[in-house]
């Protein structure tokens, strides 16, 4: 019996990266998977510590308050942030197993709650058969859905790659949830944020 060989290409951005850039990359976007409001900037050094955990990653060989914490916390001082991260009584999703929804919170859901679904697979065809595409955060509003996705630094080199990526899965999310979509590129280290219209 005979097997074609199948080739399985890297994402164009993976190409370029060393290992060591590539795990802190992980690192940091585990740690970013956790954090779903403001208030959970709060927990920071928790969700690092269970990051480096779930990696199996020494702390003591790492600057972590230099190169995962006060990176992480920087992003929410940016004004956008308030655009990515919604404040917690917002967040649809926490509601659901309340009995107690209180008039404060109807009036808060229809001054513009939010559904966050964190690196969710999404599929979609290509070239007559299917690829997945993960979004880090999609934050779905009244109106209009946010598409997130974080970058470990801003390098020129790959930041078209970088735009184009998001660009896609913008397009996508708009077809399937048929509502304005806008997103933001998060370079985490380089402390910028990007707006994508």
């Amino acid at each position: 019996m005979f097997f074609p060989k199948i080739l399985i290409r890297p994402y164009e951005g993976e190409l370029l990266e060393d290992p060591l850039k590539k795990k802190k990359g992980k690192i940091l976007h585990h740690i970013l998977s956790k954090i779903k409001c403001i208030e959970d900037f709060e927990n920071v050094e928790i969700y690092t510590s269970a990051a480096f955990a779930y990696f199996g990653e020494r702390i003591s060989k790492w600057n972590v308050e230099e190169e995962f914490i006060m990176p992480i916390k920087k992003i929410i001082l940016n004004p956008k942030a308030k655009e990515i991260f919604p404040y917690r009584e917002q967040i649809v999703s926490l509601w659901i197993n309340q009995v107690n929804f209180s008039p404060y919170k109807r009036e808060v859901a229809k001054k513009g709650c939010v559904n966050i679904f964190i690196e969710r697979d999404i599929l979609i065809p290509e070239n007559g058969s299917f690829k997945i595409i993960r979004p880090d955060r999609i934050l779905e509003k009244n109106t209009e859905v946010v598409v997130v996705d974080f970058k470990s630094e801003f390098l020129k080199k790959t930041h078209k790659v970088n735009l184009r990526q998001i660009k896609e899965y913008m397009v996508w999310i708009e077809k399937i949830l048929k509502k304005q979509c806008y997103g933001f590129l998060i370079y985490v280290l380089s402390n910028k944020i990007i707006t994508i219209n």
